[in-house]
């Protein structure tokens, strides 16, 4: 033991440069990632060979785009945060997102890509740009970064320029070429790049995005159109040429003889540069939504925030054309659950089925597009009844899930928000019509039974016995007597202190309240006619809630994810659970031990244990740091653990009555302690693979 102790000092001393890649982690908690799927919003598109790598907002997507026509999906990877910039070289994929990390991916195996290693850069990282053994990241404050990558598994920064808050990156030959804004193009000399400094500027009013070729740096200048300067002295740069937009130009790339130039109304540009001084417009092509473009061969590939990866011909520059599309949903707003199925409303999609049977896989199954924006969905029978905005009320028949079909609508005078259904009625709130009931007893002719049209702004309904609780975004809780539903009677009010509802559930003698400004408020419904709050919770926004059991859960923005409350006293709720989700939660399900999530971005699958302590055997072997891989940082982690660091992310009771880091154990000896760590630097210097408990081994 002795032996290992003084082993373990000298690790942590050689390990010590090592300390600063290692990712900060959160603190133990009880709410853990399951799965994801309909993942939305393209930020960027990297295209090497048959595969275009792309950057969504949850992480990397790889689409085969071998035939342009018909890009089929290969794999992803998740990532906990904003994923921003992609680029890729060689065997490797460079990623970064807006919560300061570059992610290193091996994807040798682009079926199967892996976590080579993550870097934290702090102050906001912006753009990555590889060349040779070094890739350069801009972030939003304070500049330049320079990171050693010879050893993909273990980057480190060998140098940084502070250049300003820098959008974009492009380096060639000893200089790279920086976007800086207001300050425009910073010309910085990395022929030593443990000493970067700035060589040369161009004063431009917004640079956003730049493509170096030949002589000419070709800036997007946002208002300013591009511009192109000349640098073929880089100390020296001079403008040589520029063409004007109609709107803010903010991307541009650069093949051959032709510059292909975004601007931000979505027109998509090409132009001839074979005189950089004058350059001319050959073709041009207008979408509905895009944010960067790349261009290999005859094809320009843009990414679409909520359009998905569009494949532009352009071998006729003249006349480009659409080969292909990738399609993605746009936001999601609304989730139904039942039994291993999850209906989910998206937006400008319509409604998706999605099979959950495996949480850790849900798989899309269905799609039926509907009019207008799916905002809200029910469940019930074999339908899908969809609050669809403009188009009112849409009855979708699932009973064969893998072909939904709308087989009846109704539309009100008005915009429908949210819906409720109880037997054969459907109860719809929106704006301008207030609380509409609808016989769907015939669902394919569903027809107006009665009204009230007292709220102007309605936002959300939950109908329980003989009441409809709604939210009104002007003033509050409302309460309405349906017993008879052809003529539904205000009953009572709870007004003042509810800013801005958006979403309500009833659980027994208590209304829960999303209130968009304040959080979730609970109020107190036992006497319909004098409704009184009991209590609230504070949050930075709230979107939806939802009530299971003891336990009720909000959603919130991305400051405030998903919280969760023991309700079991109404008037004193407790706190119990949180995770911070990029973007928006739009709508909660809970079935059973999971948590669906409609964000903005995706269905995301969560799982509470109010224990605390996840399953023993949703976990990789030796992955101590919850970054699910296991790499010479868990080796780092848990030497810091052991000298009074963090704790591993979770921990579990695999044998009865023993709690602890199941991950951590790479011997097999059924317990995580300092032997572990041994075992895992032989491991990484090429002794046996690790081994689990046998007791709970890993999925």
């Amino acid at each position: 033991m002795c032996r290992w102790k003084r082993f373990l000092i000298g690790m942590a001393t050689v390990l010590v440069c090592l300390m600063v890649i290692a990712p900060q982690m959160a603190p133990a908690q009880n709410i853990d990632y399951v799965g994801s799927t309909l993942w939305t919003c393209m930020y960027d598109a990297f295209i090497v060979g048959d595969y275009a790598y792309c950057a969504l907002h949850n992480g990397l997507v790889i689409i085969n785009v071998s035939n342009p026509a018909n890009p089929i999906f290969v794999s992803k990877f998740f990532f906990m945060g904003e994923v921003y910039d992609v680029y890729v070289s060689g065997s490797y994929a460079y990623i970064i997102d807006l919560a300061n990390n570059l992610y290193i991916m091996d994807i040798s195996d682009p079926a199967n890509p892996t976590l080579a290693s993550s870097f934290e850069i702090l102050h906001v990282p912006q753009a990555v740009f590889v060349s040779g053994d070094y890739a350069y990241v801009t972030t939003r404050y304070d500049g330049l970064r320079i990171l050693n990558v010879l050893d993909p598994s273990s980057p480190y920064i060998v140098g940084s320029c502070n250049a300003g808050g820098n959008p974009d990156v492009f380096v060639s030959g000893n200089y790279a070429y920086v976007c800086n804004n207001g300050a425009g193009l910073q010309i910085v000399n990395v022929s030593n790049p443990t000493n970067p400094w700035i060589a040369a500027s161009y004063p431009l009013d917004h640079a956003f995005r730049l493509f170096i070729s030949g002589n000419y740096a070709y800036v997007a200048d946002f208002t300013n159109g591009l511009q192109i300067i000349n640098i073929s002295n880089p100390l020296n740069p001079t403008l040589a040429g520029n063409f004007p937009t109609t709107s803010s130009a903010n991307c541009v790339y650069v093949s051959g003889d032709y510059a292909y130039l975004n601007e931000s109304s979505y027109q998509f540009h090409i132009l001839n540069i074979a005189d950089p001084a004058n350059p001319l417009q050959v073709g041009f092509y207008q979408f509905n939504n895009t944010t960067r473009n790349f261009v290999a061969g005859n094809y320009a590939f843009i990414p679409g925030r909520y359009e998905g990866l569009q494949i532009l011909d352009i071998s006729n520059p003249a006349n480009p054309t659409i080969a292909g599309i990738y399609d993605i949903p746009g936001p999601l707003y609304g989730v139904a659950i039942t039994d291993t199925l999850a209906y989910i409303a998206a937006r400008q999609s319509g409604l998706f089925v999605v099979d959950v049977s495996d949480p850790s896989e849900p798989t899309v199954i269905g799609n039926c597009d509907t009019p207008d924006k799916a905002v809200s969905v029910f469940y019930a029978g074999n339908y899908v009844y969809m609050a669809d905005s403009d188009s009112g009320l849409q009855i979708i028949d699932v009973s064969i899930p893998e072909s939904p079909m709308i087989i009846g609508k109704y539309e009100p005078f008005g915009v429908t928000y949210d819906i409720f259904v109880v037997s054969q009625y459907a109860y719809l709130a929106g704006y301008d019509f207030g609380l509409e009931v609808i016989d769907i007893s015939v669902p394919s002719n569903p027809a107006f039974i009665g009204s009230n049209n007292m709220l102007d702004q309605a936002t959300g309904i939950f109908v329980s016995g003989n009441y409809a609780f709604m939210t009104d975004a002007d003033s509050g809780l409302f309460i309405f007597d349906v017993t008879d539903p052809s003529n539904p009677a205000f009953s009572g009010s709870h007004l003042g202190d509810i800013v801005y509802p958006k979403d309500v559930f009833v659980a027994g003698d208590y209304a829960y309240v999303a209130d968009y400004i304040h959080g979730p408020k609970i109020i107190d419904i036992s006497d319909p006619i004098n409704p009184l709050k009991v209590s609230e919770f504070d949050m930075h926004t709230c979107y939806c809630v939802y009530v299971s059991g003891d336990y009720a859960y909000a959603g919130g923005d991305w400051i405030d994810g998903i919280n969760i409350l023991n309700v079991s006293d109404p008037a004193h709720p407790a706190h119990v659970g949180k995770l911070v989700t990029d973007g928006e939660g739009y709508g909660i399900a809970v079935q059973g031990d999971y948590t669906f999530v409609a964000n903005c971005y995706s269905l995301m699958i969560l799982r509470y244990t109010p224990s605390g302590l996840l399953p023993c055997t949703s976990y990789i072997v030796g992955d101590v740091n919850g970054d699910e891989t296991y790499n010479g940082l868990d080796v780092v982690y848990g030497v810091n653990f052991f000298k009074g660091g963090p704790a591993p992310p979770y921990e579990c009771e695999c044998i009865l009555g023993s709690i602890w880091y199941v991950a951590g154990d790479v011997n097999g000896s059924c317990n995580f302690n300092g032997l572990d760590i041994t075992y895992g630097v032989a491991y990484f210097k090429g002794g046996p693979d690790p081994i689990p408990c046998p007791d709970c081994p890993p999925n």
